[in-house]
């Protein structure tokens, strides 16, 4: 097995060595490196549509750091994405979740979640551990 990371996301990936150098994965680190199949489908889309694709991601906010790591990979390959906060620990009266019922306006915040969805080209649903909550489910019924 070779171990690749995507140029444009930097996700790390795992691929036999018998394929690690077919055009599916782009060029071998000497000629500019590698891009992902993923990230090579986004630059795809971006280009066809003439300006970068818009992603929503949709999730538990339990899982607000999964969230935020995948929101970062897909700005690195060239996408807009909307979504869920990440709040650092110095934000008054930050809990590890749920921070819009603990501060009384989750229903205004489920709103606007639900117009970024709109606003998207695509949503991502992140269903860490196959849970999807209660506004997640609303958001894609």
């Amino acid at each position: 097995m070779t171990l690749v990371t995507c140029k444009s996301c930097g996700v790390l990936f795992h691929i036999p060595d018998e394929i690690a150098y077919e055009s599916q994965w782009g060029l071998p680190e000497e000629q500019g490196g590698f891009t992902c199949p993923g990230c090579r489908d986004v630059k795809a889309r971006a280009e066809a549509a003439g300006r970068p694709v818009i992603v929503c991601l949709c999730g538990s906010s339990r899982f607000i750091e999964e969230i935020a790591v995948k929101g970062w990979e897909l700005e690195k390959a060239g996408c807009i994405v909307l979504g869920l906060h990440l709040l650092p620990a110095s934000y008054p009266c930050a809990g590890p979740d749920h921070q819009a019922e603990a501060e009384g306006v989750k229903d205004q915040m489920d709103a606007l979640h639900l117009r970024k969805i709109d606003l998207a080209d695509e949503v991502l649903v992140l269903n860490v551990g196959g849970y999807i909550g209660e506004s997640t489910s609303r958001e894609i019924a």
